[in-house]
């Protein structure tokens, strides 16, 4: 089968979930011996499939926090973002479909790619799916200008695969459409236990972009007000990096912190399985949050807020802790507990060693299948 993914954000150092999503899914189709093309922003990326380049002159915020030197939809008129997306369709049209053209499209997120693959599939004939992680449909509630732009082309795809029943429900309740949960899922050939390595449970870890959705500050703080005596790492890029950095510079924490840049998958892999537990500390609709299933795949516990998907990964005081957003009290009691107590640690280490994780390879034959 020959498959085209639409992707509307650039693949680099800082890129959120559903970038890592789409590359899990095109190395699991491409060993099952699918054809799969990928279109983004930048031409060449640094893992080598993108192979159009959307002709956007601006890059656009991704996720709910606008970064410098980024441009948010709300400052785009309807007609700025109709004609944006009939200028990919038509580049993309002349690169993708020139000899033969794809059996299956799939546009990453409900939005300026869904609106291509909808004038794709109309003008080629060619079935396509959606797959949402959560951003999308923040937009959608957020302003229903969004429900009417990306509406139609929504409820004409084949199906809407939703990486959350959370998501799934936020869907249903803007655009509609023929909506089913996908799931999140995790390489296992990247992320797994080594049992012969001890866990040090006062050892945490973060991962993931360094913004303040995810909560840094409140760690943070969390982290001050514990009492175990605890070591954290933060492992990632984004925005905030300088600013933690200052701020570690001169804090009492700065002895207990460390901070680590963007590593690739298998050094992480190496961080995760010699740590303890992993904490995230979102404090905004986390859609699913892919780093819980990564740390347990490599037989951490989670320590992690209470919000969007997470709690249908996280069940409390069984394979992790579940605290509420932005309470550095809470968080910090929870870690202390996991931390200092070792009956309650070993019980969570056993949660998590029964805890199915789902394989990427699964999800890739359910998202074409």
């Amino acid at each position: 089968m020959r498959i085209l993914f639409l992707h509307k954000f650039n693949f680099n150092n800082s890129w959120g979930g559903s970038a890592s999503y789409l590359r899990a899914l095109y190395l699991a189709l491409t060993k099952m011996g699918h054809n799969v093309n990928v279109v983004s922003p930048n031409y060449p990326d640094k893992y080598g499939f993108t192979t159009c380049r959307l002709p956007f002159e601006m890059t656009l915020t991704f996720g709910p926090e606008k970064r410098p030197g980024e441009t948010t939809l709300d400052e785009l008129t309807t007609e700025q973002l109709e004609s944006m997306a009939e200028q990919a369709a038509e580049i993309i049209a002349a690169r993708e479909f020139l000899d033969t053209k794809p059996d299956l499209i799939i546009a990453n997120h409900i939005n300026l790619m869904a609106l291509v693959a909808w004038r794709l599939s109309n003008r080629f004939d060619v079935p396509y799916r959606i797959i949402s992680y959560g951003t999308d449909t923040q937009l959608l509630l957020k302003d229903r200008r969004y429900c009417h732009i990306f509406g139609t082309a929504a409820r004409g795809a084949e199906k809407i695969l939703s990486i959350s029943g959370f998501v799934a429900k936020e869907i249903e309740s803007t655009v509609g459409g023929r909506v089913e949960v996908l799931g999140g899922g995790v390489d296992l050939d990247l992320f797994y236990p080594l049992p012969s390595i001890p866990k040090v449970k006062n050892r945490l870890v973060f991962f993931g972009r360094f913004v303040t959705e995810k909560g840094l500050w409140t760690l943070l703080d969390a982290f001050s007000l514990q009492k175990s005596a605890a070591e954290l790492e933060l492992v990632g890029e984004g925005p905030l990096r300088g600013e933690i950095e200052t701020f570690l510079s001169t804090s009492p924490l700065r002895g207990r912190v460390k901070l680590t840049d963007y590593v690739a998958p298998e050094r992480l892999r190496d961080i995760l399985v010699c740590s303890g537990l992993a904490v995230v500390p979102s404090t905004w609709q986390e859609p699913l949050g892919l780093v819980v299933l990564e740390a347990m795949a490599c037989g951490l516990p989670v320590v992690a807020s209470s919000v969007g998907g997470i709690p249908e990964m996280i069940s409390d005081g069984v394979n992790g802790l579940l605290v509420p957003p932005g309470d550095s009290l809470a968080l910090a009691a929870a870690i202390d507990s996991a931390a200092g107590d070792p009956l309650l640690y070993g019980r969570l280490l056993d949660g998590v060693g029964r805890t199915v994780i789902p394989s990427y390879d699964g999800l890739a034959r359910k998202a074409i299948g």
